[in-house]
């Protein structure tokens, strides 16, 4: 791998709620003097990530059309093409959609920004962050006193 003065880092919540929007941020930084050009980010999505939307947009990035959506095998991820990085230049992929998993899963998302050549992605820089699958820090129970399963109209009936 090569070692060029690109980062990458995420914007991720440690902890999310399983079936919630997730909203994060992948950002890239040409510490450099130096333009670079025709760079791609490689982001890969772990299971139960399901992809909704980015900005720029998805369809945008890779010319796929209104309706392209990118989707995850976890080997080859999702490809966004960033072209030129001026020097001291920066910007971010702005992600939207819903993760779900068990209560206490780590879900690993992961970037790689490069270049392809022949066919191959050279790697420049990478980044990973994980998300721990918690519980919903809100929850609501109800219970009602009714002596049985049987309610009669007008009886009174009291929640807590």
């Amino acid at each position: 791998m090569n070692h060029l003065p690109l980062f990458l880092s995420f914007d991720l919540p440690k902890k999310a709620v399983s079936g919630q929007d997730l909203n994060f941020t992948l950002q890239y930084i040409n510490t450099s003097d130096n333009p670079l050009a025709d760079l791609k980010i490689k982001l890969v999505f772990p299971n139960g990530f399901t992809f909704k939307s980015s900005l720029p947009a998805f369809a945008e990035a890779t010319a796929g059309g209104p309706d392209a959506v990118p989707t995850s095998d976890n080997q080859t991820g999702n490809i966004w093409p960033i072209g030129e990085i001026s020097g001291h230049e920066e910007g971010k992929i702005l992600i939207n959609g819903t993760l779900a998993g068990l209560q206490g899963e780590n879900k690993l998302f992961a970037a790689q920004i490069g270049v392809e050549k022949n066919g191959n992605f050279i790697i420049y820089s990478q980044a990973a962050v994980s998300s721990e699958i918690s519980s919903s820090p809100l929850s609501i129970e109800q219970t009602v006193n009714a002596p049985g399963l049987r309610v009669d109209p007008g009886q009174i009936l009291n929640y807590k």
